[in-house]
């Protein structure tokens, strides 16, 4: 499938304890697919991060995960990734993701990120040239 757009929610965060977040968003996400959400978060002790994850459409949690181990980067980040399962958004909804991170002492401030759901494209048929007016039926 063509993009046909972009919407990009993108924040760089400096949080608490010398935490820092990054979460986007990006891409056109069309109604009842599959949403994915990840940020990456670094601590300057090393500490090991666990994540928290809270989604929500037009204002309604649906999704809270909590405990969601880092999955280290080999640029020393820590990698925390979500998925909303498909099925749950409708053409015009909001979709709202928060993260934060935990090194077992301080929590980071919220990330987070927006997208509005599109719609699925008109689908046209065949083309076809005739030597007089078609009709319908």
């Amino acid at each position: 499938m063509r993009k046909l757009g972009l919407i990009i929610a993108a924040i760089v965060l400096l949080c608490l304890g010398a935490l820092y977040i990054w979460a986007q968003a990006q891409d056109v996400f069309r109604a009842g697919e599959a949403i994915w959400g990840y940020a990456f978060a670094t601590d300057p002790d090393g500490d090991a991060l666990v994540f928290e994850v809270v989604w929500e459409i037009n204002g309604d949690e649906v999704r809270r995960v909590e405990g969601f181990q880092g999955l280290p980067q080999m640029d020393g980040s820590q990698m925390c990734k979500d998925e909303l399962p498909e099925g749950l958004t409708q053409k015009g909804d909001v979709v709202f993701i928060r993260m934060r991170a935990f090194d077992g002492q301080d929590y980071s401030t919220w990330g987070d990120a927006t997208l509005t759901v599109q719609g699925w494209l008109p689908v046209l048929g065949n083309i076809r040239f005739s030597k007089e007016e078609p009709q319908g039926q």
